[in-house]
């Protein structure tokens, strides 16, 4: 009878079922690896960067108050050992092994949520959100950067959790309760999952979804009470923010509006770029995700209206079938039943209801906690923020979509499934552009990070170990110049700056400038090997000035103003001066004298002005790279300048 009807398939034109499903492992294989490989080639480049310097830097030793300090409100002590793991492994010369875990960590949220969905939608709809998830690029601070694997990792044990609660056996429970504790463990995104189960618990009473929800609550409930540092309070008043929970209960509605419409937005392909910097202003929502938002909303009443009049008309004696299809197939309007008729519908009976519900209140909690302890200090589009908020309200969309696409005709199912890849096709390319901004942004700030390295490498004979080269990310001299020779630096050497490009090689030379490679000392410096007297300079005005110290008149040359300078041709007078560690510059003038050099980039840095008539000794500092200083000075007047050797 199988083959009968696959011939007459077959001669139809139609392709047997049993073939596509046998394909869906390679296509989404595929999908993943492009999802894994995309990241990986557009964050070349990138180097480690902000809240991971509080890692290298402050744990690179392993204590009970490393491991379980938190950061930013959240436990780490499963990142804190994955960073220390890869230090040790292949050190710091390389970022590539930091972003491939991350990147995989988010195919792995990706997958699970392809898990997820497949058993409630066709597999065009759940390879349709597969591909929008895997490329969604308003999250690209989860997607691209490497610190976000304690979000994607909590995430990815969560969502496993999440799945694994839909079985009812002692290995399944015991495996909930592994996946909570390790999602606990890289960061609070896990107080989520615990929450979601404990909601299905309440709704199923299967005690095992409980006892496997303990074991993560009592890990945290611990940690909470000996390490946590409300760090939220701290921040609002080293920032000067205003923190008052009313305000911020009051701000929350406007606050999940803007963060659920850009989410959905997102997850279309319809959110235009910003950059973290150009985000100001009071926060609006995209233009189409509201509209979508709206549309989500009215469909959601439609649902539960109908339900509500399905699931009444059933308990009046109505059809019995009828009403137990519809109960199954309307979710959300079944948890209105359920909280207006108290429990009378078992929900216990409808598993993937309950999972629903759970999955409702994970992302209903989610905004109450970002929204209350955060909205003070980040934006709700935040990257991190709608890469979460996407993630279970794709889940939701399972829910929702799943009874419909499957009760309709073949023929409307395909039309459907075809309309979903092309808007799945649409929204990948277009968060693809989304990414690729994401990456560059990251390069540039990838770009300064390896500027204050090379400067830090550099100016390591001279500089103070108490030096703060990088407040924001606070890198320290000291602490930095110990664990680079634990475990080497990204720069890998002072010797490459030349290969750089022009604008780090300028940044190299303005913190060069500001730490002091170069004095200018109007007090003293460096004393000429052979004394002898110089005679006065003429003064452009009239006036007679002397040097305070004898100089050898051969090694010092008079720069006179130029007899014609057009307009916007710069000063008057102006010379460039080569100066090297060990050797000095006497510059003297009447009307003052302006100096400014480089050293490895082709812009000079203003390094200070020289008073009228005061002699002054420019000196180069010994630096860990042999590199002679351009020194440029300029004048309104006639000026001098000697070589003390």
């Amino acid at each position: 009878m199988t083959s009968i009807t696959t011939q007459a398939s077959r001669h139809a034109g139609i392709r047997p079922i049993h073939r596509w499903r046998l394909s869906e492992p390679v296509v989404v294989g595929l999908v993943a690896l492009a999802a894994f490989i995309v990241p990986l080639f557009l964050a070349r480049g990138t180097t480690f960067w902000f809240d991971e310097w509080k890692f290298i830097l402050g744990r690179d030793h392993l204590t009970i108050d490393t491991i379980f300090q938190p950061h930013n409100d959240h436990p780490a002590p499963l990142l804190v050992l994955f960073y220390n793991a890869l230090m040790h492994i292949v050190g710091l010369d390389t970022y590539v092994a930091y972003r491939a875990v991350a990147h995989a960590a988010h195919v792995a949220v990706a997958l699970t949520i392809y898990c997820y969905v497949r058993r409630l939608v066709p597999f065009s709809a759940a390879l349709s959100i597969f591909a929008v998830l895997a490329s969604y690029g308003p999250g690209w601070e989860n997607i691209l950067w490497a610190f976000q694997l304690g979000w994607t990792g909590s995430l990815a044990f969560g969502l496993v959790a999440l799945v694994l609660s839909s079985y009812h056996s002692r290995r399944a429970y015991w495996l909930i309760g592994i996946c909570l504790v390790v999602s606990t463990s890289f960061s609070s995104l896990g107080l989520l999952f615990i929450f979601g189960i404990a909601v299905k618990w309440l709704l199923t009473r299967r005690p095992g979804l409980l006892a496997a929800c303990l074991p993560a609550a009592l890990a945290y409930a611990v940690w909470f009470a000996m390490f946590y540092d409300f760090y939220t309070v701290r921040a609002s008043e080293r920032y000067g923010f205003d923190y008052s929970l009313p305000v911020q209960l009051m701000g929350l509605p406007h606050f999940a509006t803007v963060m659920w419409a850009d989410a959905l937005a997102g997850a279309f392909g319809l959110l235009p770029w910003q950059p973290p910097e150009a985000q100001t202003g009071p926060p609006t929502p995209a233009p189409w995700g509201v509209a979508l938002l709206v549309l989500v909303a009215a469909i959601a009443v439609v649902r539960v209206l109908n339900h509500c009049a399905t699931v009444s008309n059933a308990s009046s004696g109505g059809s019995a079938t009828q009403g137990t299809r519809g109960v199954r197939r309307a979710w959300f309007s079944k948890a209105l039943w359920w909280a207006t008729t108290r429990l009378r519908i078992r929900v216990r009976r409808d598993d993937q209801q309950a999972t629903a519900l759970a999955v409702v209140s994970i992302l209903l909690f989610f905004t109450l906690l970002v929204g209350v302890g955060r909205a003070f200090f980040d934006r709700p589009s935040t990257s991190r923020y709608l890469y979460v908020t996407v993630c279970f309200i794709a889940l939701l969309t399972a829910h929702a979509i799943g009874g419909f696409l499957h009760q309709q005709p073949s023929a409307v199912r395909r039309g459907l499934s075809t309309l979903l890849l092309a808007l799945a096709l649409f929204a990948s390319l277009a968060n693809l552009g989304l990414l690729r901004r994401g990456a560059l942004y990251l390069r540039a700030q990838a770009a300064h990070t390896r500027a204050t390295l090379y400067f830090l490498d550099l100016a390591r004979p001279f500089l103070p170990r108490s030096f703060v080269a990088e407040p924001m990310f606070d890198i320290r001299a000291g602490a930095y110049y110990r664990v680079r020779d634990r475990f080497g630096s990204p720069v890998n050497g002072t010797a490459r700056i030349t290969s750089e490009a022009d604008g780090l090689r300028a940044e190299v030379d303005q913190l060069l400038v500001r730490s002091g490679a170069l004095l200018v000392d109007p007090a003293g410096g460096p004393r000429t090997s052979r004394a002898s007297a110089l005679p006065t300079p003429p003064a452009t005005d009239g006036s007679s000035a002397t040097f305070s110290r004898p100089r050898q008149e051969a090694n010092c040359t008079t720069i006179v103003p130029k007899t014609f300078a057009p307009e916007g041709s710069g000063p008057p007078a102006q010379t460039t001066v080569e100066a090297r560690p060990g050797s000095g510059l006497v510059v003297w003038g009447p009307k003052g004298v302006h100096v400014a050099a480089h050293a490895f980039g082709t812009r000079a840095t203003d390094v200070g002005t020289i008073a009228e008539e005061t002699e002054a000794i420019i000196t180069p500092r010994r630096m860990a790279l042999d590199q002679a200083w351009t020194v440029v000075l300029s004048s309104e007047g006639r000026f001098k300048v000697c070589r003390a050797e």
